[in-house]
Parts: C-alpha cells; sequence; structure tokens
C-alpha cells in the first residue's frame, strides 16, 4: 500500500512539475509572440504599436501598450494621437481563465489576453470630453485566444448603451452595441471574421435616425505579389432617416441592403466584383426598388497594382510637404510611369447588371470598356491611346422615371428664381408646371441630335466605340470631328 501511494504521489509531482515547466516555457512563449504582433501590427500605415511594460508572471503577466495614430497628411510637428492599452494576459498549455465566448479552454494554447482601454492622463487630455459623453468606454473590451502554433482568434465587444445628449435640443441615443471575431494566421497573412451591430436609434427635436441590424464578413489571404485577396459582405437590414423642418419635412429609407466585394487572383491578373442589393429606397415620396448593380473588373495586372499601392502611399505621405501644384504634377509622372503596365494584360470594366425600379418606371443599363493590351505602350500618346480601346453602352429609362428625376434636379433653381422675383416659394404644383415646358424642350433637342430615341414610352441611348469611331443609335461618328 506505501509503495502504491509513493508512485501516485510521485506521478502527481511529476505532472505538477510537467504542468508547471509548460506553463513557464508558454509564458515565454506568450511574451514573444506578444512583441512579434505589436512588430507586425506597426507595419500598417499611420499606426505604430510600442510596448510600454511587460510584467511576466508564473500564471499570467500583465503589459501595456501604446497606439500611436498619425493623421494622414499631418505635417511632422504635429503630435500623433496616443492611447494606451492595458493587458492581462493568462498564460497557457491550460489557462485558468474562460475564453471569450465565457466557456473554458479544453484545447491547449498559449495564452488569452484581455484588453482594455488605460485613461492616463494623456490619453484623458485627448479624449476626455467624449470619456464624459461615453463613459461605456472604459468597458470596452478586446479578447485574444493565442494558440500554440501562432494562430488565434480575436473578440472585440463594445457595450451597449442608452444616453440623451445636449441641453436645449436633446438628442436620445439608443445603442445596441458592437461584436467584432476576427480569426488569424499565424504569420497575419489571412484573416476570417465577422461584425455585427444590431442597430442604432437616435431621436431629436428635429429628426431621428434608426438603424437595423448590420452585420459584415469578410476572408482574406496574402495573395500573388503581396495583395490582400478574398471577399467581402456588408448587410443592412434598414436605415430610416426623418428630418422635421417648420416649412417642411424629408424623409429616408433603405430596406434590405446587401453589397459584396471579391477580388481574386487569375495566373498574374486579379479579377474584382463589387455587387450593390438593395429591396426597397425610398426619398421622400419617391420609391426605388428592388435594385442591382454588379461591376467587374479583369485582367488587372498584379504587379501594377502593387506599384499603385506604394505609390498612393508615397504621395499620401509627401503631401503636407509639397504644394497642390507640385503634388498634380507628381501624380501625374507616376501614374504615367505605371500605366503602361497596368495596360499590358488587356483589362476590362464591366457594369453587368444594372437594374432600378420604381414606381415611375424603370432604368436598366449594361456597359463594357476593353483595352488592347498589345498597344500598352499606346498610354504615352492620349490620340493612340484612344484607338486601343473600345467600348459599348446601353440604358434605358421610362419616361415617367427620367422626367420625375430631371424635375428634382430644377426645383432648387426655380424655388431659388422665383423666391428672388417675387419673394415666395413656389407650391409643387407650379413647380410641375414650369418645369414641365422646360424638360420637353431638352428631351425634344437630345432626340433631334439623335442622343436619345424614344420608344414604348421609354428613352434608350445605345453607343458603341472602336478605332476612333462612335455609333450613337446607330449613327456612325468620327472621333476627329467631335474632338474638333
Amino acid at each position: 500500500m506505501k509503495k502504491i501511494v509513493s508512485i501516485v504521489i510521485a506521478l502527481v509531482v511529476l505532472v505538477l512539475g510537467l504542468w508547471a515547466g509548460a506553463t513557464y516555457w508558454v509564458g515565454a512563449k506568450a511574451e514573444q509572440r506578444y512583441r512579434s504582433l505589436l512588430q507586425q501590427a506597426s507595419q500598417v500605415q499611420y499606426l505604430k504599436f510600442v510596448n510600454e511594460s511587460y510584467d511576466r508572471g508564473f500564471f499570467g503577466s500583465k503589459a501595456r501598450t501604446v497606439i500611436e495614430v498619425q493623421q494622414p497628411g499631418a505635417a511632422a510637428e504635429n503630435q500623433p494621437i496616443k492611447l494606451t492599452l492595458a493587458h492581462d494576459i493568462t498564460h497557457g498549455p491550460f489557462p485558468l481563465s474562460k475564453s471569450p465566448d465565457g466557456k473554458g479552454q479544453f484545447k491547449p494554447l498559449m495564452a488569452i489576453i484581455e484588453t482594455g482601454i488605460m485613461f492616463s492622463p494623456e490619453t484623458q487630455s485627448q479624449l476626455g470630453e467624449l470619456y464624459g459623453q461615453f463613459p461605456e468606454i472604459a468597458s470596452i473590451r478586446d479578447y485574444t485566444v493565442i494558440y500554440l502554433d501562432g494562430h488565434g482568434e480575436e473578440h472585440l465587444l463594445f457595450p451597449a448603451f442608452q444616453h440623451t445628449f445636449g441641453n436645449e435640443d436633446k438628442v436620445a441615443v439608443d445603442w445596441k452595441g458592437l461584436s467584432l471575431q476576427v480569426n488569424f494566421t499565424a504569420d497575419l497573412k489571412g484573416f476570417t471574421g465577422s461584425l455585427s451591430v444590431p442597430g442604432l436609434e437616435a431621436v431629436g427635436k428635429d429628426g431621428a435616425l434608426k438603424i437595423r441590424e448590420v452585420k459584415s464578413a469578410y476572408n482574406f489571404h496574402e495573395g500573388i505579389s503581396g495583395l490582400s485577396l478574398g471577399e467581402a459582405s456588408f448587410d443592412l437590414a434598414g436605415l430610416e432617416f426623418a428630418e422635421k423642418k417648420e416649412t417642411e419635412s424629408h424623409a429616408f429609407l433603405i430596406r434590405g441592403l446587401n453589397a459584396k466585394t471579391s477580388n481574386k487572383e487569375s495566373g498574374d491578373n486579379i479579377n474584382f466584383l463589387i455587387a450593390v442589393r438593395t429591396d426597397q429606397v425610398q426619398l421622400d415620396e419617391m420609391q426605388y426598388g428592388p435594385g442591382v448593380f454588379e461591376m467587374e473588373f479583369r485582367n488587372l495586372d498584379a504587379a501594377s497594382l502593387v506599384k499603385l499601392q506604394q505609390t498612393v502611399r508615397e504621395l499620401q505621405t509627401q503631401a503636407a510637404q509639397q504644394s497642390s501644384e507640385q503634388m498634380q504634377m507628381m501624380m501625374l509622372a507616376k501614374y504615367g510611369e505605371i500605366l503602361p503596365g497596368l495596360l499590358k494584360k488587356s483589362p476590362e470594366l464591366e457594369v453587368t447588371q444594372l437594374n432600378i425600379k420604381s414606381t415611375d418606371g424603370d432604368f436598366t443599363g449594361k456597359a463594357k470598356i476593353a483595352f488592347d493590351g498589345t498597344k500598352s505602350e499606346a498610354a504615352q500618346n492620349l490620340l493612340t491611346l484612344a484607338n486601343a480601346i473600345t467600348a459599348q453602352a446601353e440604358f434605358k429609362v421610362a419616361e415617367r422615371l427620367l422626367r420625375r428625376v430631371v424635375s428634382n434636379t430644377m426645383k432648387d433653381k426655380i424655388i431659388a428664381d422665383r423666391k428672388e422675383q417675387e419673394g415666395v416659394a413656389p407650391s409643387d404644383k407650379e413647380i410641375d408646371a414650369i418645369a414641365s415646358p422646360m424638360i420637353d424642350e431638352q428631351l425634344n433637342t437630345l432626340m433631334e441630335q439623335n442622343i436619345l430615341i424614344k420608344e414604348n414610352g421609354n428613352y434608350q441611348v445605345s453607343a458603341s466605340y472602336k478605332a476612333g469611331e462612335i455609333v450613337l443609335n446607330g449613327r456612325s461618328l468620327s472621333l476627329q470631328n467631335l474632338m474638333q
């Protein structure tokens, strides 16, 4: 019996020793990983992450990080905005704290880091007014779980609140909170995640804003030439805005908005897609929807895109030291160097879908522009460049819809003219009566010039361009004649 007890005690001591050794080793690795993450995060333009302190213990550590945010284009003498973060780091491989979702951790990991904003005297001087209005800032928490191989996940939580702002013109705000989740690879070259905002309501004397259920998801990775490739989506359940004035009121509404982007590699090229759909858009009495817009960029040279990104960053950092004229000259020179490489892969831009329905009829269209990559050197000569481009477009709009849109663009001028002449704004009925003959004259002029064709209650236009020749609604036009 004594022998068995001795064996058990020895095993317990051995396990405790192994666990203690693993905890110490993982604690050291956690500090290395923390410093590595700061260094990699500091590569983001305008951001710098600096470790202020790191106190490593056995079961956990405490650290402070200063984030320096340099304003884009700011002069060199301007001090960056600084924010101090406080970290509570629980060491693995089996941390004693729970994961961000409140569940226990049964998978070995390196560390769990809980981060909050530390209101140092410098932070209070910069954010004191904001903190006074939003004390919930102090409750913002970011939880980072780092696994043994270096990959991890991050959860950012912004608590909900209800406040009334202002003294005389009070605004009641009901913020439903925010949750952001990010999964990252060990080399920080791959990210997936999601964003959720349940909603926001703001009600004041002169208006109200209501936003319902905002969601976003993304999946990005480093691809060809170091470009960030992947997919992202944005969903908005609804947005309502109403403005009240003494003489008039305005309302704006969106329901069921969805936007998606995708950029993928194809050989040495990048293809980019953007698609936007909505169920309903309402502007005062005008209702639109459902509507869809899809556009594709194809055959974009990856290496040239990288040069373009680098050039944009360089120009942004130099903007404060250069005059606007100098910046324009630099931009033209830099972009002129990149353009031939960007055009050599025969890039294309195509609007594949454009369809908007409304109570006054529909608007549809499609368009495509393509460049002949064998003539990429033509980028140095505008006339030769024009001969390397082909394009076509078709658009159709209901007569009632077109007249309504044109009338709305004239409305402000008609009101201003009437006030100047008579001192009183015209009624909507008078505005329509004034605008109608003006619209008739404009539309008739466009039809006489063959710019618009009217058919079955719709106005439409069809145009194509190739080798310096334009065909507009079936009639050929010379580019040289148009340029004279």
